[in-house]
């Protein structure tokens, strides 16, 4: 009997037609302690990404993501909320690139800690692309309430133009504001956030010592990037063009 329910859960997995209640009772049966619904549950995690569907013309990402995760799968994995299930989630979506709503899920609804283990076998070879910039500008915004995550992104994750744009909007807002006011730096600022990244960048040590030695330091590197950026494209525009050429 439980070869025949293992099978009828693989049929499912391969087709991806889990019913909602089906996936849900997983979860819970998993969190309690059931390891025999282990590899039915990674199995579905790691093939089955959420994927973004259309829901008209909304400015508010939050707004649509809350809707799309409203009703799925992957929402009661976050709802159970237990460190089995985190760690499952973890361990089974390192080898593929996430989906708009799952970068979501790592943003808002994913404790710190298991969001710090993600990709750590990549950590400390090389800087991991890991977020669409739409996602990682909104980690760089929601910074108050994802402090923990937004430094270890700046240290491990590869920073896109359009990303550090916005990180140096903040940044230089809030020199403006403690250079007027005095004030100390609270304990969330843009001013560590941006420490850390020039650790991650081997900047010069000099250049952490003050708001406009960085933020000079950052433009430059900004300014770099988009020349990376820039030549990419141009590079790749050539490949393209020998390739018509060819055919």
């Amino acid at each position: 009997m439980g070869i025949i329910k293992a099978m009828r859960y693989a049929v499912m997995t391969v087709f991806n037609c889990m019913p909602l209640k089906t996936f849900g009772k997983l979860c819970e049966s998993y969190a309690d302690g059931d390891v025999s619904v282990e590899t039915t549950l990674a199995a579905y995690i790691a093939t089955n990404s959420l994927t973004k569907q259309h829901y008209g013309c909304s400015s508010d990402l939050n707004t649509e993501w809350e809707q799309y995760l409203s009703g799925s799968k992957l929402e009661f994995i976050f709802q159970i909320n237990t460190t089995k299930l985190w760690t499952l989630f973890v361990e089974t979506v390192q080898d593929r690139h996430l989906s708009e709503p799952e970068q979501f899920i790592l943003i808002n609804k994913m404790p710190a800690e298991f969001f710090c283990q993600m990709y750590g076998d990549f950590v400390g070879t090389e800087r991991i692309n890991w977020f669409d910039d739409a996602a990682a500008k909104m980690l760089v915004l929601s910074y108050r309430e994802n402090y923990d995550k937004l430094l270890w992104y700046v240290k491990h994750c590869k920073i896109s133009v359009p990303v550090l744009h916005t990180l140096t909007d903040l940044f230089s807002a809030e020199a403006v504001e403690f250079e007027k006011t005095h004030a100390r730096e609270p304990e969330h600022c843009i001013c560590k956030v941006m420490r850390e990244w020039l650790l991650a960048e081997n900047a010069p040590v000099e250049v952490g010592n003050s708001y406009s030695s960085m933020l000079d330091f950052v433009l430059v590197k900004q300014e770099q990037l988009q020349q990376e950026k820039e030549a990419y494209i141009r590079l790749l525009s050539y490949d393209l063009n020998t390739i018509n050429g060819q055919y």
